[in-house]
């Protein structure tokens, strides 16, 4: 992914940051080292193709920036994103409760059949492949838990 970022100083000033990162958890790492530059009245513009980690520099963000995650189920109240679902596994991934309900295991192993399935059909699914990757991210060290551990195989480490 290329990051890129704006800093304010002083009024109708800009600055342009680039760099290149190739993991979401190195992405995530950018984002939270920018988080530390930013000045009240700091404006990101944050662009880039299905799959190029502004999620992953958004979340390093808001870590940087020291934002509480509960903000999440506030921002989407009562929205079309305002799903049962989002909230069941953004309060697991909160408070790091991954009891399973099906597990990072199976689900990498789904996605990993479907994207067998698709290439002997000579289809490519560039989305299925990204979140085969995230899913095989964790499953060393997370298989066994919830699918919402997911995130873990590449968030940061907290402390314990």
């Amino acid at each position: 992914m290329t990051s890129s970022g704006s800093r304010s100083g002083e009024p109708g000033q800009r600055r342009m940051m680039e760099r290149v990162t190739r993991s979401e958890a190195e992405t995530a790492a950018v984002a939270r080292e920018l988080a530390g530059t930013l000045r009240p009245g700091s404006v990101l513009l944050l662009s880039g193709n299905l799959g190029a980690g502004k999620t992953a520099f958004v979340r390093g963000l808001a870590e940087g920036l020291g934002l509480d995650p509960e903000l999440l189920f506030d921002a989407v109240a009562d929205g079309p994103l305002d799903m049962g679902y989002l909230r069941a596994k953004g309060r697991a991934m909160i408070d790091r409760n991954f009891e399973p309900s099906f597990s990072l295991r199976l689900a990498a192993k789904d996605a990993r059949l479907v994207e067998e399935s698709a290439g002997r059909r000579g289809m490519e699914l560039p989305l299925l492949t990204a979140v085969r990757r995230q899913l095989d991210a964790g499953v060393d060290e997370h298989g066994d838990a919830d699918l919402s551990a997911a995130f873990l195989g590449v968030a940061p480490r907290q402390p314990a």
